[in-house]
């Protein structure tokens, strides 16, 4: 069989370029992961754009350079995380983007055909689960890992010590079932009934910013989930599924969760009328808040008088069976395929996940690292050390769309509090909206 096929063409030729260069810039990358080998001469300027905060990344990287050199190469530069898809987009159609990405994991997935996937032959998923803690297994792809993690958000929860006192409670819930008493009896209301001090903000979307995360980690605890990855790499919906006991998680998530803001029901203590949940925690409106572990000094700020503690997230009774649980966001670095300096950012790459830097940049961040060697170091800060509880039992999901999960989920909540749908009709709805987003 002959063919016409002109391998002298110039066509041809770019083509046979193009897939070197991509063997190549693996290669580069996984050497430079490995032997983390160059001077700081002979490097070059590696760009990376992220979104922890400029002044934290500084900071470390100024601590860092000490005792690595190389890192002086980076040109970092602070994208907000609701800039960061569009602007990173756009730069790379320009040839103007970025050498390295620093991003959470769940928009790291939405970027899985822009970055190299680092295949198992040359780091495997062993090794990968042996250094980093579970909820980094969402950068685990079929096909390879799609970026390395540094830092982990987990879900917590606020609680105002001087409100829980008063009404003679010595600790926060360590049970979601224990809010049921909590609520009758903290929860307080004006002649008209309105609610003039809430216990938890649960049950709305509109003023619950991690509305949507709170939700997927009750539902998490239960044993379900929202999507999982198919054996091809691509997100599937979990929501209608039914556990092994044959219930559906979704619908008792959902009924939990709805419950507080169900007015015909005495544990009553959120609607829409309230201010944006941490807003209320803040001014001492709220008794208990459900944020990240990231939100503290923006607290703290905000009212530096408040008398306020962290606590883990409340679990539910199955967790003493599966485990308990929480949900966290995992910051992640990965490189782009069509960087300019691949190979400066395979080195720096290799730097910037060692054990000495990832200590640095958790004592600089304020968050805490994601390898298991440095969180088997119970910290000697009662913060960190729930920060640091609560990381060791994360759990993520693959969420490459998450402003439209979000909706998908806000609809789902919505359609029950309003009395329009069913819970089996609205969890129904929302797993085909799901499929078919996933499915994209």
């Amino acid at each position: 069989m002959t063919t016409n096929l002109d391998t002298t063409s110039s066509p041809f030729r770019m083509i046979v370029l193009m897939i070197f260069m991509g063997f190549a810039g693996i290669g580069m990358i996984m050497f430079a992961l490995y032997k983390a080998t160059g001077t700081a001469d002979d490097i070059g300027t590696v760009n990376v754009w992220g979104t922890i905060p400029e002044s934290q990344f500084a900071e470390f990287l100024n601590e860092l350079s000490f005792s690595d050199r190389r890192v002086e190469n980076i040109n970092y530069r602070f994208v907000p995380k609701t800039d960061f898809d569009t602007t990173l987009v756009n730069a790379l159609a320009s040839g103007r983007g970025p050498d390295m990405i620093l991003l959470t994991n769940e928009h790291m997935l939405r970027h899985g055909d822009r970055v190299f996937i680092t295949p198992y032959e040359q780091y495997d998923a062993r090794s990968f689960k042996d250094t980093y803690i579970e909820a980094a297994e969402s950068l685990l792809l079929p096909q390879g890992i799609i970026g390395f993690p540094l830092l982990v958000d987990p879900l917590v929860l606020y609680w105002n010590r001087s409100i829980l006192s008063a009404n003679h409670y010595a600790i926060p819930p360590k049970q979601w079932g224990e809010l049921f008493k909590m609520s009758k009896k903290i929860t307080k209301k004006d002649e008209s009934g309105n609610i003039e001090l809430a216990t938890i903000a649960l049950g709305e979307f509109t003023n619950i910013e991690h509305a949507k995360d709170i939700y997927v980690a009750i539902l998490t605890q239960l044993g379900g989930a929202v999507a999982r990855l198919d054996e091809n790499g691509q997100p599937v919906s979990t929501l209608g599924n039914r556990g092994a006991d044959g219930t559906l998680p979704a619908q008792d998530a959902l009924r939990f969760y709805t419950t507080f803001a169900d007015p015909t029901k005495s544990i009553y203590t959120w609607n829409k009328a309230q201010k944006e949940a941490r807003d209320a925690f803040v001014a001492g409106d709220l008794a208990m808040y459900v944020g990240y572990a990231s939100e503290l000094p923006v607290i703290l700020e905000q009212n530096p008088n408040l008398n306020f503690d962290v606590a883990p997230l409340p679990q539910t009774p199955i967790g003493a069976k599966i485990g308990n649980a929480t949900i966290a966001r995992v910051f992640t670095l990965a490189i782009p395929r069509i960087a300019n300096n691949v190979s400066g950012a395979g080195v720096m790459l290799g730097a910037l996940t060692t054990k000495q830097a990832s200590e640095l940049l958790e004592k600089h961040v304020g968050l805490p690292s994601v390898r298991r060697d440095l969180l088997a170091v119970e910290p000697s800060d009662p913060l960190k050390t729930t920060f640091r509880n609560s990381a060791i039992i994360a759990k993520s999901w693959p969420d490459p769309y998450p402003e439209a999960t979000y909706n998908i989920l806000k609809k789902m909540v919505e359609s029950v509090t309003s009395g329009k749908m069913r819970m089996s009709e609205a969890i129904n709805r929302a797993h085909g909206e799901l499929q078919a987003l996933l499915g994209r």
